[in-house]
């Protein structure tokens, strides 16, 4: 597979790498380091992840694709699709055109309205009916079979947290406290229903990433107690210790495939509110009555949904810890099947 590969063209930082991953081989996700939600949700189901920024060109796509090829990788997979990426997949099927490239696809058609994220799906289905993408995989339910109607190999990958809590976390004094986290200001993800919902409880305190103007003008509105305020998001190594103290968090959005931070706030033992966009405890009756709010516009649900998992905390973490091992499992196994192969220790 290595070719002529000369090793004088790659850095100390690559030829360190080269020796780190030839000692834990497995399929390589290759990903942009700043999309926050599609890294965690590749750390949970690859052991092997590889940052590139959406800055490449024809140079540099068969420069990283000489470097997988020395590397062995029996298959590289990439998260979401920034657009430069095109030139890592064509190279890859320059340089080693029997190693399989895959792409998991985090959204869904509703954003079709965005223009990065159209001509990024557009580019990726092109890709695939060209032979060049082996399959999509789809984390939004249902998306894999509309797309394979229209040609394209496609299948399904459920997100996960291979974490599971001992209890429920026991959450900072006072309160109750709600984390909203980085939820932004778009139609996807308005904060202000649940913002309104968390007035309706008494002595509730807010506590908020992705700050702006109108979401403090709101929290003035409703009158609702704002705890920790921050302007920018939470670092991804630094949210278990926002998630945790909380008595609830809320993350009940418009348009979500499969979002990680309710599944992150469950896995410390912190019950989270969310839409009904996703697949999550389809399966288990009492799991999607008490997290999965039918109406993310309704604030008046939002609010009752609260009540409700604030009196049964500790019955939902129970309920939640005896599902997970079971859901973990169900995902690592999707994921074998839509690549067609093992993919190390923290992939089953």
């Amino acid at each position: 597979m290595t070719g002529k590969t000369n090793l004088t063209e790659f850095n100390q930082e690559e030829l360190a790498w080269l020796d780190d991953y030839r000692a834990r081989p497995a399929p390589l996700s290759v990903l942009h380091p700043h999309w926050r939600g599609i890294r965690s949700s590749a750390g949970q189901l690859f052991e092997q992840l590889f940052f590139l920024e959406d800055d490449l060109d024809e140079s540099t796509g068969r420069h990283y694709a000489r470097l997988f090829a020395e590397a062995g990788c029996p298959a590289v997979v990439i998260q979401g699709f920034p657009q430069t990426f095109r030139f890592l997949v064509t190279a890859l099927n320059q340089v080693v055109p029997t190693v399989p490239v895959y792409l998991i696809w985090h959204g869904n058609f509703m954003q079709a309205s965005q223009d990065y994220a159209w001509a990024a799906f557009q580019m990726a289905v092109e890709l695939a009916k060209e032979g060049k993408l082996s399959k999509i995989g789809f984390v939004k339910r249902g998306m894999a079979e509309v797309m394979a109607a229209h040609g394209v190999n496609t299948g399904f990958v459920m997100n996960r947290v291979r974490r599971i809590p001992d209890r429920p976390s026991l959450p900072s004094p006072g309160g109750p406290h709600f984390g909203i986290w980085n939820i932004i200001e778009s139609w996807q993800k308005p904060p202000y229903a649940m913002i309104a919902a968390a007035a309706t409880i008494p002595g509730a305190a807010l506590h908020l990433s992705a700050m702006n103007p109108r979401v403090e003008e709101a929290l003035q509105f409703w009158g609702v107690e704002g705890g920790l305020l921050h302007d920018g998001p939470i670092p991804q190594q630094d949210m278990p210790s926002y998630l945790a103290p909380m008595h609830l968090n809320l993350n009940v959005t418009l348009s979500e495939c499969a979002p990680m931070v309710p599944l992150e706030s469950l896995s410390l033992g912190v019950p989270s509110l969310l839409g009904p966009t996703s697949h999550y405890f389809e399966d288990h009756d009492y799991l999607h009555s008490r997290l999965v709010v039918p109406s993310p516009d309704s604030a008046w649900k939002i609010a009752n949904f609260i009540r409700r998992a604030l009196e049964e905390r500790t019955e939902i973490i129970d309920a939640y810890r005896a599902y997970a091992p079971g859901y973990n499992q169900r995902a690592g196994e999707a994921l074998e099947t839509f690549l067609g192969m093992p993919v190390g220790e923290s992939g089953a």
